[in-house]
This record gives structure tokens, sequence and C-alpha cells, in this order.
């Protein structure tokens, strides 16, 4: 084979990977727009949490989920969870909004968060972080 044609079938090949990649994203996009998102959103008990929500609420178009989503330790912390959930589920919303308190027992908190993520087929994982949201208290260059 000569080095032209070797050539020719390397950029061939590169080019119905990127175009079976193109299709499958298309598809997805497709897919999301038909059903509408499922946007999960991490509740806390801050004001980080606070900002999130707004954000998440912002970015929902009219067919999307909105997961309201909080993690607890143990059975036991399941009524702590959805007094937590109950400020955020009663504020009025266009869009379905299902609260959900996760125990993570031995599961490590990425970790439930990402089965869950799973579980729900969600599209979107929206976070408040205290650190970012604290003005001016980073000295990060």
């Amino acid at each position: 084979m000569s080095v032209a044609m070797d050539r020719q079938l390397r950029h061939s090949e590169s080019n119905l990977k990127q175009t079976a990649s193109f299709r499958k994203t298309t598809s997805i996009r497709q897919s999301i727009s038909r059903r509408g998102s499922t946007v999960v959103t991490l509740i806390a008990d801050n004001h980080a949490t606070k900002l999130a929500y707004r954000m998440a609420r912002a970015l929902l178009r009219p067919r999307d989920e909105l997961l309201l989503v909080t993690v607890v330790a143990s059975d036991d912390a399941v009524a702590y969870g959805r007094r937590l959930l109950q400020q955020y589920e009663q504020e009025p919303c266009n869009n379905a909004v299902t609260p959900v308190v996760l125990v993570k027992g031995d599961l490590r908190l990425d970790e439930a968060i990402a089965q869950h993520m799973v579980a729900a087929s969600a599209d979107l994982l929206v976070l408040g972080s205290h650190n970012l949201c604290a003005a001016g208290t980073r000295d990060d260059p």
C-alpha cells in the first residue's frame, strides 16, 4: 500500500469516527429536546445552595424536570432531609419538581449522587460551592 493511500485511509477512518460521534451527539440532543431535560439540584443548608437553586431554575425550559436532591447519612436523618427540601419545593415553579432524599449509607457522597444521576437518567447536575460563593476569600492566582 502506498503512503498516499495509507494516509487517505486513515483520514477516511477519522472522518467516519467524527461522523458517528456527531450522529450520536445529535441523537442525544434530539432525545432531550423531545422529552425535556432532567436537572438535578443538590440541596444543602447553606447560602451556596440558594444560589445554585436559582441558577437551576433559570436554566429550565418548559418540558424540563427539576429534581431537588439532598443526601443524608442514615434513615434517622430522612425527616431532616424532607424539611430541608420543603422550603424549595414550596416555591412556585412551572416545571415538574420532585423532592428526593437519598440515604448514602456506606457509600461516599459522590457515589450516592452518581448512582442517583444514572437511575434518574439526569442530564445536568447543579450544585453550589460554599467556597466559590464566598466573595474575595480565595487566595488562588
